[in-house]
């Protein structure tokens, strides 16, 4: 008998395909990821639009509105912590952009100045990664501009706070305030398809567990 997966999964919404019977395994998962969707946006959502597909998603699944990604939030550490199983710990990726001291900015045709410019999908061409890093109060800003009134990122609670939904039509409806983080989706959804989370080197680096409910534990 062939066993489908429906999940829906986020940097905000997440979902994994859950089991389709106690004791069998799943042939497919799906993982939809919805960058900036955070748990009170599902909520608020769902509750305005109960006929919508995210509303349906809630309705047969597990709703875990205290997961979190990896700080610091961005896009590069959380998509990766949903794949891996792991965070910058483990991966040693903290963004998507790295600064590169060797070469120029593309429209400096001469080559003057102090060579700088912005490269990407690279950490390790930047030497000067900081073994420290320093959380200001929350709202903080550090810009003398009048302009910018928000961040990209960052190691609080509403910066890392994402919705995350596990759907399967057999399962119940079910909120959970258990703390998880994002990393845990990789492991659950190699659980789900019958597979050692184990054989994931980042999941066996930092112990990641599978999200706690999922599968009856």
């Amino acid at each position: 008998m062939r066993k489908n997966a429906v999940a829906a999964l986020s940097l905000g919404l997440v979902a994994i395909a859950a089991r389709a019977e106690e004791s069998a395994r799943l042939d497919h998962v799906l993982l939809v990821s919805v960058d900036g969707l955070h748990a009170l946006d599902v909520a608020n959502y769902a509750a305005a639009h109960p006929d919508s597909a995210l509303a349906q998603l809630v309705n047969h699944g597990l709703t875990y509105s205290n997961a979190r990604t990896p700080a610091n939030s961005d896009s590069f550490p959380g998509l990766l912590a949903l794949v891996s199983g792991g965070s910058p710990n483990s991966l040693g990726l903290f963004y998507d952009v790295s600064f590169n001291r060797g070469i120029f900015d593309p429209a400096n045709t001469t080559c003057s100045g102090q060579p700088g410019n912005l490269q990407v999908y690279d950490e390790s061409i930047d030497p000067a990664t900081p073994d420290l890093i320093v959380q200001p109060i929350y709202g903080t800003i550090y810009t003398g501009s009048s302009k910018k009134n928000a961040e990209h990122g960052g190691f609080s609670f509403g910066d890392t706070n994402v919705g995350l939904v596990v759907s399967n039509p057999r399962l119940s409806r079910r909120a959970i305030k258990s703390p998880v983080a994002t990393s845990q989706v990789a492991a659950s959804i190699v659980k789900a398809l019958g597979l050692d989370p184990g054989a994931l080197d980042a999941v066996r680096q930092e112990g990641t567990q599978i999200l706690p409910f999922l599968f009856g534990e």
